[in-house]
């Protein structure tokens, strides 16, 4: 049982941080996207 435990522990950090990645690029496109977008209506 505590084996499993730490297995599920760790497989829950990793789930966690591969989400908070996954969010961070989805955010860093979606502004850069409209950063570019803002910079061409600046022109």
């Amino acid at each position: 049982v505590i084996l499993g435990y730490f297995c599920f522990v760790r497989y829950g950090y990793w789930y966690l941080l591969g989400i908070i990645v996954l969010l961070s690029g989805i955010y860093v496109l979606f502004m850069r996207r409209y950063f570019h977008l803002h910079i061409q209506k600046g022109k």
